[in-house]
Order: C-alpha cells, then sequence, then structure tokens
C-alpha cells in the first residue's frame, strides 16, 4: 500500500491478486443473492401497488390478513414505510401494498373502501395506486436492457477507434469487462440493500459506465503518450501511467463519492426513497468503477497485448525456420 501512494505500485505484478479479490467478492454476492433473491418493483413485473396513508398503530400482519382473506390477493406483499408531504418538512406513514394481481378501477376502489371501513380507527386515505400489466413491464424492462446493451456496444467501438494506435478494439474489449465488474457490483448493491430492481436500475447502470469510462479513458491516454516517449515494454509503461494516474483519479473517485454519498444521508433522513434507490447503488457503484480503472482493467489489456505478442514472435520464429 505504501507503494501506491508513492508511485511505483506494480500494478500488471499484483492484478491476478486484484482479480480474485475482485472474483471472490462477486461470488460472496452471488450467494448472498441466492439466499436473499431479487425484488423487481412493479415497473418491471407488472402488478398493483397501492399506497396509502395512515394515523395512529397499525401492523403489516393485520392488513396481510385482513386482504388475504376478504380479497384473497395473489403474491400479497405489504410494509409500512414514512413519506414527507409535498412542500413541506411534514412526514407521514405509509401502508404500501404489492400484488401481482393486476386490479381495475373497480377493484382498486373496493380495496380502498374495504380497508377504509376495516381500518376506521387509522383513517386511511389513498396516497397514490399503480397498477402495470405483467408483458408491459417484462416489456419495459427489455427495452431497458437493450438500451444498455446498444451503450456498451458503441462504448466498445468508441474506445476501440480512439486507441486503435495501442490496440484498438482489446483495449475496448478490456473496458467493457470492467464495466461488467461495476455493473455487477451495483446490480448487487440493489440485492443486498433490498432496493426493488426499478427505472432507477436503468439510470445508475448507464451512469455507470460514464463514470467508470472516463478513468479508465485517462489510463489509456497516459499510455498512449508514455509508448511514444518511453522505450520499455508495455508492462513498465503501463505501470508508469497508472501510477501518474492514480492521484487524479483518486481525487476524481474522492469527490465524486462524498457528492453522492451526501444525497444518500439526506434521502435517507428525510425518507425520499425514489433517491436513496439511486443514490446507494450509485455510490456502490462508484467505487466499483474507480477499482476496476484503476487495478483490473490495463493490467488484464497489458496482459492479453503480452500474450498476443508472444504469438506472433512465436509465429515469426517458426516460420523463420522454415
Amino acid at each position: 500500500m505504501k507503494d501506491l501512494f508513492k508511485g511505483n505500485f506494480a500494478y500488471v505484478k499484483n492484478s491476478k491478486y486484484l482479480w480474485m479479490f475482485a472474483g471472490g467478492l462477486i461470488l460472496i454476492c452471488l450467494i448472498l443473492n441466492l439466499i436473499l433473491g431479487t425484488s423487481v418493483d412493479v415497473a418491471f413485473k407488472g402488478g398493483t401497488l397501492a399506497k396509502f396513508a395512515y394515523e395512529g398503530d397499525l401492523t403489516e400482519q393485520a392488513v396481510v390478513d385482513y386482504l388475504s382473506k376478504d380479497f384473497k390477493l395473489n403474491a400479497l406483499d405489504v410494509q409500512l414505510s414514512e413519506a414527507t408531504a409535498s412542500g413541506s418538512d411534514e412526514k407521514y406513514q405509509l401502508i404500501n401494498i404489492y400484488t401481482t394481481d393486476e386490479l381495475g378501477t373497480d377493484e382498486v376502489t373496493k380495496l380502498a373502501d374495504g380497508l377504509t371501513k376495516n381500518f376506521a380507527a387509522n383513517k386511511l386515505t389513498q396516497d397514490s395506486i399503480n397498477s402495470i400489466q405483467s408483458t408491459m413491464g417484462k416489456m419495459f424492462f427489455l427495452k431497458c436492457m437493450v438500451a444498455v446493451a446498444i451503450a456498451a456496444v458503441v462504448l466498445i467501438i468508441y474506445v476501440g477507434l480512439r486507441f486503435r494506435k495501442i490496440g484498438g478494439w482489446p483495449a475496448g474489449v478490456m473496458a467493457m469487462v470492467a464495466l461488467l465488474h461495476d455493473l455487477t457490483i451495483a446490480y448487487f448493491a440493489f440485492v443486498l440493500f433490498r432496493i426493488p430492481l426499478n427505472d432507477n436500475f436503468v439510470a445508475v447502470v448507464l451512469t455507470i459506465l460514464g463514470y467508470s469510462l472516463n478513468g479508465t479513458i485517462v489510463v489509456y491516454d497516459r499510455v498512449r503518450a508514455n509508448r511514444r516517449k518511453l522505450r520499455a515494454p508495455l508492462t513498465e509503461v503501463a505501470n508508469v501511467s497508472l501510477n501518474e494516474t492514480f492521484k487524479r483519479n483518486l481525487n476524481t473517485f474522492i469527490t465524486t463519492f462524498l457528492a453522492i454519498a451526501t444525497v444518500a444521508v439526506v434521502a435517507f433522513v428525510e425518507n425520499l426513497d425514489a433517491i436513496i434507490s439511486f443514490a446507494i447503488p450509485m455510490a456502490v457503484g462508484v467505487v466499483a468503477g474507480f477499482f476496476s480503472s484503476t487495478f483490473l482493467c490495463i493490467p488484464a489489456w497489458v496482459a492479453w497485448m503480452n500474450k498476443r505478442e508472444a504469438k506472433k514472435a512465436a509465429k515469426e520464429r517458426s516460420g523463420g525456420k522454415k
């Protein structure tokens, strides 16, 4: 670690340990994902999400028992939370009711009337209701994933063309591998913090794509410049370039992370769920982006290029013998 901040850290030499760490972390998160499962928002899987404001004391089980008995809703999930009134600091209590059933207007009215009468002491009032067909939710998710895939392909092409003098498409592919690492970690943030996958997931993915790639391009730029100046093997050029850009990327990471972490803290204090579901995974993604841009992408690209050069040299030697 001392060498890291002194500017003489051997990135390429230690890359296998860094990749082992990244792989181990992803494996642990995958196991936890299998245990905890993935929560998906109504926007993606379809169904009905109804929110009612209430007063006094109320338990989730009481609402579940009533709805299961009188309405027989499928895959029923009830959670209690707090919300802040628009334009003021006043907070109020909410019942969040989700079901995979796609309720129509009349069914929603019956549901609201039934809850209001059964829990009259709690003075229920309807806050919001969203009902989406399952086919629409799946189609929306598919379109979002297609948008992410197109963005990824464009980024590979961009990096390949911009750095064609130092390897071209291998540079783009390795940048994409690092991005996949970042997006995987961001996804696990949704799982581990029990945040449902919603439209904010797509926003996080696209934002991380841009942020992480920016740090990678900074290093590739320095590698390209140093390769013209230094008469040294690619491994040494890469280590020099990474050490020269480390503080710049570190400062960018710290300022970005602090800004997003501040937003996450404020959103948590004010109970702003829509912002929390973006800020927390984004903060985790920024950490992953800094790690991959600094420790994973370039060393992996160097290993690829060295292996390709070794094969080329071996082929030339065998051709020369003939």
